[in-house]
């Protein structure tokens, strides 16, 4: 009789949504949900301050591909060298669409030669 009142109990719970474990491990990751947010944007912030400082030395192509790479990151992506891959790809598209399509330039970077 004891057995079958905790297999009801279990069947019970898991209905409900789970064991009480269960339910305090969903509390916690929702209470550090906010945490991570905050850390992501604060992560995306910091990549367009160093996107800003970065852009008149390297680039356009360079410092978007930097800034994509970290956004990438904060969104979850852990594999940095083809974010970093893909964004200059990327940027690199972005800026011969701006500099051949609509004549409009954009800072080479004083590295590769340009003014800034």
């Amino acid at each position: 009789v004891r057995s079958v009142r905790s297999v009801r109990s279990v069947r019970a719970r898991r209905a409900a949504g789970g064991s009480a474990g269960a339910a305090a491990g969903r509390a916690a990751t929702q209470a550090s949900a906010p945490a991570r947010h905050r850390a992501g944007v604060a992560l995306i912030a910091l990549g367009m301050l160093v996107d800003v400082l970065l852009i008149d030395w390297v680039g356009f192509v360079l410092a978007g591909g930097t800034l994509f790479a970290v956004t990438a990151y904060a969104f979850g992506e852990r594999r940095v060298i083809r974010s970093a891959a893909g964004g200059v790809a990327f940027a690199a598209a972005v800026y011969l669409v701006f500099r051949v399509a609509l004549d409009v330039p954009l800072p080479i970077g004083r590295l590769w030669g340009g003014r800034g």
